[in-house]
């Protein structure tokens, strides 16, 4: 018989398989194609913000510079594909290359300083990468962008040029993701991560290399922040700056903090409440923005460790309920036999 903890694992388990299988039929349960779309957008968002997550959460780095990465993950692709004819396969793997070098080429100046500092050099690359986009027309085509093809891809035959085909697509890029800071965070190297949040001084002292996992770190973020931006050139066929204006990097950091940063399904219900909260107030119209702010702001103050923390409790104060009792009842059979 299963009992204690092995229970609740084998229980905890059950619910994520159940979540897995609904998100895998959930095409077939969302009828209207524009809320498909939200929901594609918003796992795009995930594995952006996921990415922010791992230098701010679990780093403790507040990056301003994740949008810029999503940025360039989409120009990179999208320029790959437009002018030498890559495919999305490579588009993406080339986003991956060029998250690291520029993660590794914006780190190393800017991890060297801390706090509110930090945060201004990468509002500054932000600004940086935003004028070049618009400025370098010849490459860029500048304030306008440019279209590319739709991808001719399929998967597990489904074209990836439908709505349906490309949120599977998604789909499975969030949950690699989603695996990937798992098991980071539980190795070896992400627990020195974590430690240099917690001090760096103290984890410098037990022989941590401390600027080589803030570097890790931020390379991970901006590996994510690429692969985001690819996915979302790839899904919309079309790249613009205006997308990835200093702006929205406010939106990014909105969505970790809402979700609640440090955790692995904040960035997911973040992600989920920054897409789909606008939506919600349309109705609004003119004030539709006030609203959101409004909305966010009551969020934040009422909830300060995100919304995931409150849901974590509840979620543990369920589980205590149910295993107590099972408990109670095997000790009254035990003692009845």
């Amino acid at each position: 018989m299963i009992t204690g903890n092995n229970a609740k694992k084998h229980f905890v388990n059950v619910i994520l398989i159940v979540i897995l299988v609904v998100f895998i039929f959930l095409p077939k349960i969302v009828t209207v194609s524009y809320y498909l779309h939200l929901i594609v957008m918003s796992l795009i968002w995930f594995i952006l913000i996921s990415g922010l997550n791992v230098i701010q959460g679990y780093t403790g780095y507040v990056s301003m510079c994740q949008i810029a990465f999503y940025g360039i993950g989409a120009y990179t692709s999208g320029l790959l594909m437009k002018n030498l004819h890559w495919g999305l396969g490579q588009g993406i793997l080339a986003a991956v290359g060029m998250g690291l070098i520029v993660g590794t080429i914006i780190g190393f100046p800017s991890l060297r300083t801390k706090g509110h500092y930090f945060s201004i050099v990468t509002l500054a690359f932000t600004m940086l990468m935003f004028t070049i986009l618009r400025g370098w027309s010849g490459l860029t085509g500048g304030i306008v962008g440019f279209a590319v093809r739709p991808v001719s891809e399929s998967l597990f035959g489904i074209p990836l040029n439908t709505r349906q085909g490309y949120y599977y697509l998604v789909l499975i890029f969030a949950v690699l993701t989603i695996l990937f800071v798992k098991r980071m965070t539980g190795s070896r190297t992400g627990r020195a991560i974590i430690a240099v949040r917690e001090n760096e001084n103290l984890a410098s002292s037990i022989g941590v290399n401390v600027f080589a996992m803030k570097l890790l770190a931020f390379d991970i973020s901006a590996v994510l922040g690429c692969i985001a931006g690819a996915l979302y050139m790839h899904y919309v066929n079309f790249v613009s700056p205006a997308g990835f204006a200093a702006e929205y990097a406010m939106n990014t950091l909105l969505a970790g903090m809402v979700g609640g940063v440090g955790t692995l399904v904040g960035p997911a219900i973040g992600s989920f409440i920054v897409i789909f909260l606008p939506e919600m107030l349309r109705a609004a119209a003119l004030y539709r923005q006030l609203a959101f702010g409004i909305v966010l702001i009551i969020i934040v103050f009422a909830l300060p460790h995100g919304v995931v923390r409150p849901l974590t409790k509840l979620w543990t104060w369920a589980l205590a309920k149910i295993f107590r009792k099972n408990n109670v009842e095997e000790a009254t059979l035990a003692s009845n036999k």
